[in-house]
């Protein structure tokens, strides 16, 4: 029976191979992605280009993982979108128009509300046609996959609000090869970098951060194409704090003011990552400030970074008054300790003035002090 079976394999395989030597080679189609391999009655994918690597960067507070459930016990319950409420059918390759995908999307891929809020998804550089949703069994993978259509085309995935904690299965089309990996801040500042497997029928991969995330961006410079499946994300960062605002506010008397803003963690924890937003009132302008921080009008964001048990940060701002009437503004401290955090308000009050002598009336002073001194030393005289 096995000597059969064998024999029945290898004139299977005669078969096949005979019925690929019929098919011209003119007839074959090397397509450049996932739309073009669907609609193809002959399609030939290119050769997998080779990349090998970008050198690992961790960054503050980075962990990269390769096992979803050691992720998973690190950063537990987080959202996850799977892709399932896609309208292509099973088996299915469709190019989204108009792109990217996030939960705002209404086209031939995804009906308004079909992904979960807290993502953006697009192609780099962004196309009309930018992404492609894939079900399955094609390619033999079991999950929905959704990333560029073009095999060249990178991807990047924007978080709001900012993200502590990503993971995602990876699925190369063309072979096991390497993509590279680049995590932003808030502020689209580099945190860290690193490469990932990917292949078929998918790799996982996923990063915890103690410094927010705002954009993952993946590019594969050998151009071989990326999807993604059961893509889970948010915060995962355990630390408990109680963040108190502090504000105020001082008129100086000369068309300029200073507020004064002060953050306190009154732990129990450490703060991983303190913000403060500040929205300055329209009786006042924006002049500076000594914290190092970002002004777009009329909202001052200052990046207070990790804050220890019991430390305090302190920042000031100076405005020019325009409106004395109108210089109450409001402050709010947010972490990721404390994602609701606390709130301030404060007007510029006037300066307190200590009045001070001119030397005419130092002079009286001094005469005023020598005449009482002589006179009570004349009556101790006469005494």
């Amino acid at each position: 029976m096995l000597n059969k079976n064998v024999k029945m394999l290898s004139l299977g395989s005669i078969l096949l191979l005979g019925i690929m030597a019929t098919v011209p080679a003119s007839s074959q189609q090397v397509v450049e992605s996932f739309q073009e391999y669907a609609d193809a009655s002959n399609p030939v994918l290119p050769p997998a280009g080779e990349n090998p690597g970008q050198p690992t960067v961790t960054g503050d507070g980075l962990t990269f993982y390769t096992d979803r459930a050691t992720f998973q016990g690190d950063c537990p319950d987080l959202p996850l979108e799977d892709f399932s409420n896609t309208l292509v059918p099973p088996n299915g390759v469709l190019a989204c128009t108009p792109g990217p995908l996030n939960s705002s999307t209404n086209n031939n891929c995804f009906a308004t509300g079909g992904v979960i809020d807290g993502f953006t998804m697009q192609s780099a550089p962004v196309a009309a046609e930018d992404l492609v949703v894939t079900t399955p069994p094609f390619l033999g993978t079991a999950d929905v996959g959704v990333g560029p259509n073009t095999f060249v085309e990178d991807v990047e995935i924007l978080f709001s609000p900012a993200i502590t904690g990503f993971g995602s299965n990876l699925i190369g089309p063309l072979a096991n090869f390497n993509i590279n990996i680049d995590i932003f801040d808030e502020a689209d500042m580099l945190i860290g970098s690193t490469t990932s497997a990917i292949g078929l029928p998918s790799v996982f991969w996923g990063v915890t951060s103690t410094v927010p995330i705002g954009r993952i961006a993946m590019a594969d410079p050998a151009g071989n194409g990326e999807l993604f499946s059961l893509m889970e994300f948010g915060s995962c960062v355990t630390a408990m704090t109680q963040l108190m605002m502090g504000k105020t506010g001082v008129d100086n008397g000369d068309g300029t003011g200073v507020y004064t803003l002060t953050v306190t963690n009154n732990g129990p924890d450490d703060e991983p990552n303190a913000t403060v937003v500040d929205s300055l009132p329209a009786g006042v302008t924006y002049v500076s400030d000594d914290c190092g921080a970002a002004f777009a009008d009329p909202v001052l964001t200052w990046n207070v970074g990790a804050l220890a048990f019991g430390a305090s940060a302190v920042c000031n701002v100076t405005v020019d008054i325009i409106d004395p009437s109108d210089t109450t503004n409001v402050a709010t401290v947010t972490g990721l300790g404390d994602p609701t955090g606390t709130t301030a308000t404060s007007p510029l009050v006037a300066a307190q003035v200590v009045p001070t002598l001119g030397w005419q009336g130092m002079l009286v002073l001094l005469l005023g002090i020598s005449a009482a001194a002589f006179f009570l030393m004349r009556r101790r005289s006469n005494a």
